[in-house]
């Protein structure tokens, strides 16, 4: 009686037992199949984990970017998206990867849709269900880019395939290149499709995708060489993220190129980039109004835009462009913002007869110019720590720091260990894991999976830099981790600030040589004609003050630049409604306004640090170029 009552449970358990040994390539081809099935019959979602499953979708097809929770939410999106979108040839690229301890596995995918092909990342839990699948599309089949074997062939005939026939009028690459920008500004090649703001790293990888795809584009950049607002900025600049990480599109740097990129290293590379990749840049030109089709700009669909070639109004009259797409790559570094001082009896920075000046104009102390000279700088932040380092090296008589709320600090060390190592490194590559490999794999985690690596992150860094903390605690400085442990990632993603990765200034004021003041009793009450009065009563003796306090919105910058009208319309553009700190909610789950439609038709935002810029640009490039040749591109919305 014993053994029949329990031959069907041993039954059960060694079925569950083999099931759990399937091999890995045939539990993903299982999973293709029923859920290619699903698309088709609508009930895709029974393949996602019921409890909890995430879909992340970026342009392949959403026509945007958007991350689905749950399993009734991804069946919804998938069932409103799937019949324009024609998901097909599901198939795995490479081996799956499987986990022996919880018998989930994750393997690389390929498939196709109506527009083109594309790349994904499946996540299957032991029951065979998916936890997570990330959707990106690579390619148009209309227009692919122009490279590897559909590259251009050059001289003298135009591409692979071209007959090599000598014939009159023939116009060489320099008389190409010659008239390229003048074409893009509305010459023989008409108005261009496109035109992007700004000439930094989002404005040169989406005008290097768009010149490969034969999308008709130009950037326009107020300096007079692109790489000038990198070599404007403090000397001691760098980039803080490892070289492995800031790769530009199709031209990495060179093997020998150091781990931290100084200013003007990188400032002549983006010159030299937008030189190599033929890039039509428009340089000491300005947009100085924008307006939009529904607004003025056109009947035709297209907007108005107003330049000033020569930077300014003295320089020569304008020109009026009308590009159907504009897109701002200004960064996170537009609008300088300086806190208004309280008049304190009267006397404002007008008083002070010292230098104030705001971090973007900082020039860095060559020459001696600040030697001995006693500064006081607002801000605790990266721009903050470096300006101050820098005028310390360079023989300020005293150097004070005004920390005005928490902030955090963490090491080189750390960053390199915990925080990118593991895909962006010299091991990765070893690995096999290729910068564009690494790009979709950070790419393929939604936010909210994100959120808990952060928090296991800086977990490990306070462990690293537990000395360093000490250092700055006792020094008075006000450590802060995130409302929630997130770290510096979760700083970056919902305010792009709020920390420092240290390349010296820690121990300057750990130890002292650079003054710090904290706390509310830092805030400035009055500037005197020598000095900066705290609300403490503290008088710091000071000839000058900088403000390190960072830059407005984007969104600001749209209110000035097009009206208030579309800025409001357009709603705030970066962080992802987490609910934090200069992040409120709603939850969007991706980055505001950044890299897709916004509610604004016709205007984008593109930008974000060298990685960002990289891997978000080529999808940027897609949905423009998909809308350069009619296609259909339904933008999904709930």
């Amino acid at each position: 009686m014993l053994r029949t009552r329990l031959t069907p449970l041993l039954i059960a358990a060694k079925r569950r037992c083999l099931s759990t040994h399937v091999p890995a390539v045939q539990r993903v081809d299982r999973w293709l199949s029923d859920f290619s099935a699903g698309l088709t019959a609508g009930c895709a979602h029974e393949s996602f984990a019921p409890e909890r499953s995430f879909w992340r979708d970026m342009v392949a097809f959403t026509w945007s970017i958007r991350t689905f929770e749950g399993a009734a939410h991804i069946g919804q999106a998938l069932a409103a998206t799937s019949s324009a979108a024609q998901p097909h040839g599901w198939c795995a690229d490479g081996t799956p990867t499987e986990d022996a301890t919880d018998g989930s596995l994750e393997c690389w995918l390929r498939f196709r849709t109506a527009a083109g092909g594309g790349k994904a990342l499946l996540k299957l839990d032991k029951q065979g269900k998916a936890s997570s699948l990330f959707t990106s599309l690579s390619d148009l089949d209309a227009r692919p880019f122009a490279t590897d074997s559909r590259r251009a062939l050059g001289h003298p005939c135009e591409s692979i395939g071209e007959i090599a026939t000598p014939r009159p009028g023939r116009r060489y690459w320099h008389e190409r290149r010659a008239t390229a920008l003048p074409a893009a500004l509305g010459g023989e090649a008409g108005e261009p499709y496109v035109l992007i703001v700004g000439g930094g790293q989002g404005g040169l990888s989406l005008g290097a995708r768009l010149q490969l795809l034969g999308v008709p584009y130009v950037i326009i950049e107020a300096d007079a060489r692109v790489g000038d607002s990198w070599r404007k900025r403090y000397p001691g600049l760098m980039l803080h993220d490892p070289v492995w990480y800031d790769h530009l599109p199709y031209m990495p740097f060179p093997a020998s190129w150091p781990v931290f990129t100084p200013r003007d290293k990188l400032a002549d590379w983006l010159q030299h980039y937008a030189t190599a990749m033929d890039l039509n840049v428009a340089t000491s030109t300005r947009v100085t109004r924008a307006v939009p089709p529904a607004d003025g700009g056109g009947g035709d669909g297209r907007w108005e835009v107003e330049l000033q070639p020569g930077g300014s109004a003295s320089s020569g009259g304008s020109v009026t462009l009308r590009p159907a797409h504009v897109v701002l790559a200004t960064g996170m570094s537009g609008v300088p913002r300086v806190p208004a001082t309280p008049a304190g009896g009267g006397a404002t920075q007008d008083a002070f007869d010292g230098e104030v000046m705001h971090s973007s104009a900082y020039p860095g102390a060559g020459g001696g110019r600040f030697a001995g000279r006693r500064a006081v700088v607002v801000g605790s932040n990266t721009s903050a720590h470096d300006i101050c380092q820098d005028l310390w090296e360079q023989g300020a008589h005293s150097v004070t720091m005004l920390q005005r709320s928490a902030g955090l600090v963490v090491s080189e060390t750390s960053v390199l260990s915990h925080g990118l190592g593991s895909l962006y490194s010299e091991g990765a590559l070893e690995r096999g894991v290729t910068t564009e490999l690494a790009d979709l794999a950070v790419a393929s985690a939604p936010l909210r999976l994100q959120e808990e690596k952060w928090r296991e992150c800086t977990a490990r860094m306070r462990h690293t830099d537990a000395s360093l903390h000490a250092g700055l605690t006792a020094a008075g400085y006000k450590l802060d981790f995130g409302e929630d442990d997130t770290g510096i990632f979760g700083k970056s993603f919902r305010r792009g600030g709020g920390f420092y990765i240290d390349v010296g200034c820690a121990s300057l004021l750990s130890d002292g040589r650079v003054g710090l003041r904290s706390g509310s009793g830092a805030e400035i009450a009055q500037i005197e004609p020598s000095a900066v009065r705290l609300r403490s009563g503290e008088a710091l003796p000071a000839d000058l003050l900088v403000y390190a306090t960072g830059f407005e919105s984007m969104q600001h910058f749209v209110s000035d630049l097009v009206s208030p009208a579309v800025a409001a319309r357009v709603g705030r553009v970066w962080g992802y409604g987490s609910g934090a700190h200069l992040d409120p909610g709603p939850w969007d789950g991706e980055l505001r306004n950044m890299w897709r439609p916004t509610a604004q038709p016709g205007l984008w935002f593109s930008g974000g640090n060298l990685a960002q810029a990289r891997h978000y640009s080529r999808l940027v490039a897609l949905q423009l170029a998909a809308r350069y040749d009619g296609l259909a591109t339904p933008v999904y919305s709930e």
